[in-house]
């Protein structure tokens, strides 16, 4: 692995075999596999301001973009 990697990395993507992973590819399927195991998306909406409270507790403030139609 990378040896002068920073400390503040926290996950990686490993490819067994492959030297180039495509970026729309790699996040079409964590969209699909997610869906799969009953993840939830909320379209249409702009994040306006996330309020720390107590971590884990964070608050997202969105906007329905939606409205505007």
């Amino acid at each position: 692995m990378e040896l002068n990697i920073s400390n503040n990395v926290f996950a990686t993507l490993y490819c067994e075999g492959h030297y180039l992973t495509s970026s729309y590819e790699a996040a079409i399927a964590i969209y699909e596999n997610s869906k799969a195991n009953g993840a939830n998306y909320l379209l249409s909406l702009k994040f306006t301001e996330v309020v720390k409270n107590n971590i884990p507790d964070l608050k997202l403030k969105m906007k329905n973009l939606s409205e505007n139609f």
